[in-house]
This record gives C-alpha cells, sequence and structure tokens, in this order.
C-alpha cells in the first residue's frame, strides 16, 4: 500500500507539471485520488457523467417502471424481428434510402416514392431506438426522447403540415 501511495505521489506530480486541469466523473474513488494525488491541479466533472446522474436522480423510479415494462412484454426482442422483416424491404429496393434522404435534403418526397416511405421510415425507427452508441454515455429515456424530437423536426420541417378538415 505504501508503494502505491509513492507510485501514485510520482505520477501525480508529473502529471501535475502537464496536465493544465483534469475531467473525471464523481466516483467517490476518483474523487479521493484527485484529492489526495492531484491536490491543487483544477478539476471538473465530466458533462455527460452528470447529466446521466442527473437523470437517474430525477427518472430512476419512472425509468424503472418503463424499463420492467420494456421487459415484461420483450418489446426488444419484437422490435428486432421487425426490424430483420423491414430489412429484406430496404434491402430490396437500394433507391429508397436514397430517395427518403433527398427528400429530406431538398424539402420533399417523390410522390411515387410516399407509398414505400413506411417501410423505410420503421426500419430507421426501430434501427433508431436500438442503437445506444449516440447516447453521449446517457442511458435514461429524456436524453433518448429528446434526440428523437430534434431528429424528428429537422427531417420534417420542410415538408407542409396537412390541412386538416
Amino acid at each position: 500500500m505504501i508503494l502505491a501511495k509513492k507510485m501514485a505521489g510520482d505520477l501525480g506530480q508529473e502529471l501535475k507539471s502537464s496536465s493544465p486541469a483534469l475531467v473525471h466523473d464523481m466516483g467517490k474513488g476518483i474523487l479521493s485520488a484527485v484529492e489526495a494525488v492531484f491536490c491543487g491541479v483544477p478539476d471538473f466533472i465530466c458533462h455527460s457523467h452528470f447529466l446521466r446522474d442527473i437523470g437517474k436522480d430525477l427518472f430512476e423510479k419512472e425509468y424503472g417502471i418503463i424499463r420492467n415494462r420494456l421487459k415484461k412484454h420483450k418489446i426488444w426482442t419484437l422490435l428486432r424481428q421487425e426490424l430483420k422483416t423491414l430489412q429484406k424491404i430496404v434491402d430490396d429496393d437500394p433507391q429508397l434510402v436514397c430517395a427518403l434522404a433527398n427528400g429530406i435534403e431538398g424539402g420533399g418526397l417523390d410522390p411515387e416514392m410516399l407509398e414505400r416511405m413506411p417501410a423505410l421510415a420503421g426500419y430507421a425507427m426501430i434501427h433508431w431506438s436500438l442503437d445506444t452508441s449516440q447516447l453521449d454515455g446517457c442511458g435514461f429515456i429524456i436524453r433518448r426522447l429528446l434526440k428523437l424530437k430534434s431528429g424528428l423536426n429537422r427531417a420534417f420541417s420542410g415538408f407542409q403540415k396537412p390541412v386538416v378538415r
């Protein structure tokens, strides 16, 4: 233990001279280590970890309910099955993805493509809902819903709103 403290102290001294600041999570272990080894070096809490922890504090109960219901009703399994079905439709029509991308960029879709869009939209939404790589370390549902809203707003900003009678 004494050797470990000495090595940590030596490492701390070496890093103090080359590190203007530290960024880390709020774990008790890292906080204690920073205090002991990097005394005097400015240290900051990682923004992603902070948001994740706030989300857990505020929504853990609700998120637990949602997570348990998703498991109970096997939603992830059903989504993966539907994804496989839609994947075949998307793979059979390589122009479909390009048509959607062009429609989003140009602000409108070719009317002939509209009948095939539900399969692609379903495929994209399921794929997105199963993908956790874009969550910036935040696994709570609020962050995901905000990203969905933002993405949908961007995607459909160029389309005309339907007239409701």
